[in-house]
């Protein structure tokens, strides 16, 4: 399975959930491909059992986690994309153009204390997909570079919910067993695959 997160703004953390969960719950083997690994790199090529590259590898793992900030990857063929987006011009820029060779499955919205909002974003990107949004926590992000490793104890509902809407609807998980995987997740604190 190999699913696509495009957009010019921070969503490893994002990333990296979908990612262990997807694991854990499939029993196989994930690797994140990256075009940018400024954050990754403090991972030192794995995080909670998820393998990190910043290259397109000939073979990939089972389930392949593309997190794009700059073009679109024109190599590889995807079972399921989705556009990611803060609400920077910049970013907002880079998803109108990528929506204009790519059909996304979801748009996923990192939301901030500002003067634009869901509703703008829903009213000027011109897509038919459903949306995903969280609310961004820097904190999350920092923490879990600081530290190399993937906290999974604390995280915020909206956050938690985010991710398990994404792993129900676009990876199509049963709803039933998103639960009994975020009670085991935190459990453990720290997920490994």
């Amino acid at each position: 399975m190999n699913i696509l997160v495009a957009g010019n703004c921070d969503k490893y953390d994002f990333v990296l959930t979908l990612a262990i969960m997807l694991g854990a719950y499939k029993e196989e083997s994930v690797m994140i491909v990256t075009d940018n690994d400024r954050h990754y790199r403090y991972f030192q090529g794995e995080a909670s059992g998820v393998k990190i590259v910043n290259h397109i590898p000939p073979f990939p793992f089972a389930i392949t986690i593309y997190d794009w900030h700059n073009r679109y990857p024109v190599d590889v063929e995807f079972a399921k994309c989705l556009l990611a987006t803060n609400f920077e011009r910049s970013s907002l820029a880079h998803i109108d153009e990528l929506l204009k060779t790519i059909t996304p499955d979801a748009l996923l919205v990192m939301e901030a204390e500002c003067g634009v909002n869901l509703n703008y974003i829903e009213k000027n990107v011109p897509s038919e997909a459903p949306v995903y949004s969280y609310y961004d926590d820097p904190r999350r992000r920092i923490d879990w570079v600081h530290d190399g490793r993937v906290e999974l104890k604390d995280l915020d509902k909206e956050f938690s919910e985010t991710v398990g809407n994404v792993l129900t609807d676009i990876c199509e998980l049963p709803i039933k067993d998103i639960k009994k995987l975020w009670s085991y997740a935190r459990k453990r604190g720290v997920l490994t695959c």
